[in-house]
């Protein structure tokens, strides 16, 4: 029957979708231990963002999402977006792109200078919001 396919696609996507989360987080992890930074999990916490990472007085709060293809475009929760404004100076999104290939990591954080989302590479995140609502009986 179609249902029947529906779920199980459905549960093939979370699963991928787990597997994609688990190789961003591992990389990310990664990149902050070798920049000598000491990362801890807290994803389960619901902060608004999934890693500690800290060197010395700095302490980095890093959101980190996983994408299987190149192109770099997330949505983030509210809860996420608004801790990003909160913590503005030492947030920092990292989106980690082809995940199943080769995964890229892009590390935005804020430039006061320039007072905008930038790269490593000096490219400007771009950052829609979204109103949402939710209507139910």
């Amino acid at each position: 029957s179609k249902r029947s396919n529906k779920a199980f696609s459905s549960k093939v996507d979370a699963q991928a979708k787990k597997k994609i989360e688990c190789i961003a987080i591992k990389e990310v992890t990664k990149e902050y231990t070798d920049r000598g930074f000491v990362v801890t999990s807290c994803e389960k916490e619901n902060l608004g963002w999934d890693l500690d990472a800290v060197y010395k007085k700095t302490r980095l709060r890093i959101e980190v999402k996983g994408l299987s293809g190149e192109n770099v475009s997330v949505e983030i929760t509210p809860n996420e977006y608004k801790k990003m404004k909160d913590y503005v100076d030492n947030y920092r999104l990292c989106i980690v792109t082809q995940c199943l290939a080769i995964p890229t990591i892009h590390v935005f954080s804020y430039s006061t200078e320039k007072s905008t989302w930038l790269n490593e590479d000096g490219d400007e995140l771009i950052i829609d919001q979204i109103i949402s609502a939710k209507c139910y009986v």
